[in-house]
């Protein structure tokens, strides 16, 4: 079972259900949950990426794909996609040992966040995390709204 206990009502469940364990007698395991990111940061996160895949376009950068079969370089312009496995997931994984973005809690992506901007501030480019705004504005461009 897992309880907010930053709601009132689910503080008091907990409660309920902890006497209730206390009184049989139980053995319980109590774990701190961190806050994962929510839909709306999950949404900002990845715009996020082609927010930075745009800015490194712009300074001239590629992913660069080493062919296998004769070793010779590909060039590929980033993407979102690539941003997130290539340059953000290592980021994450050498910082926090963890793998899946989804994993990540709010706290850990604004040190993921700020690790990055003094890279890409090297290069003389600013991106910011995106805001509701900006989403709201990208979702209307999604559907011709504009």
């Amino acid at each position: 079972m897992q309880f907010n206990l930053s709601h009132k009502s689910a503080k008091l469940k907990a409660f309920q259900q902890l006497g209730y364990y206390a009184e049989k007698g139980f053995i319980i395991d109590l774990k701190k949950v961190e806050n994962t990111r929510t839909n709306l940061q999950n949404r900002a996160l990845h715009l996020y990426f082609k927010h930075v895949a745009d800015a490194l376009l712009e300074v001239g950068y590629d992913y660069i794909y080493i062919n296998p079969i004769d070793g010779d370089f590909i060039y590929i312009p980033f993407t979102g996609d690539l941003v997130k496995n290539y340059i953000w997931r290592p980021l994450q994984e050498k910082m926090f040992e963890i793998e899946s973005t989804t994993k990540l809690t709010t706290k850990m992506i604004d040190e993921i966040l700020t690790v990055l901007s003094l890279w890409l501030g090297e290069k003389n480019k600013s991106v910011t995390f995106p805001c509701e705004f900006d989403l709201l504005v990208k979702r209307m461009n999604e559907n011709d709204v504009f």
